[in-house]
């Protein structure tokens, strides 16, 4: 269950929601970094967000596929989802299917807008993936950002830690969260 650590002013990772109904077994994923930057966005390619870290798994059959895939059991889900970006004009995430195989983009994101390179506008925000989708068998996904404007180094996210802080805590900059309803 999700907490907020009153000594530290922070949420602490062990994340869970409830009220998500009866029995609906939940899976969160995370895309998270110790080293303080999620890395490069650059335009024009669907640049795969690297979710490496389940934190959680009410039935034990999401397997994380490496570089940023994963595999869901069948059943019909609400994702909800965010990518931060960080001066990159605008960008869009979005959630594909078997990108090795059928690719298709299941649910988009929101369109935003994080500024541009020169600093000039807002520098940093996020884009949500939230929908309804259904497989009848399990299936391999990736979750993809694309934007106008290429931000080496930092352009998927730029982390911070909070005072008293291990350099060898990760930062959380992508979070997925998946409600099984059927």
């Amino acid at each position: 269950m999700a907490g907020f650590d009153e000594t530290n002013k922070h949420y602490t990772r062990n994340i869970g929601f409830s009220g998500a109904g009866g029995g609906d077994d939940q899976h969160i994923i995370l895309q998270e970094r110790i080293n303080g930057s999620a890395g490069s966005l650059t335009s024009g390619t669907d640049n795969i967000r690297l979710i490496n870290t389940i934190v959680k798994d009410d039935t034990g059959e999401v397997v994380d596929e490496g570089s940023g895939r994963f595999t869901l059991p069948a059943g019909t889900y609400i994702v909800k989802a965010s990518f931060p970006a960080v001066r990159v004009g605008g960008h869009q995430a979005w959630l594909r299917k078997d990108p090795a195989g059928d690719d298709t983009v299941l649910v988009e994101g929101t369109i935003q807008t994080s500024g541009t390179v020169d600093g000039s506008g807002e520098t940093d925000n996020r884009t949500f993936v939230e929908g309804e989708f259904t497989i009848s068998v399990a299936t391999s996904f990736e979750f993809q950002h694309r934007c106008n404007t290429t931000k080496t180094t930092n352009g998927a996210g730029n982390g911070v830690r909070p005072t008293g802080a291990s350099t060898s805590d990760p930062n959380i900059f992508g979070m997925a969260h998946f409600i099984k309803t059927a």
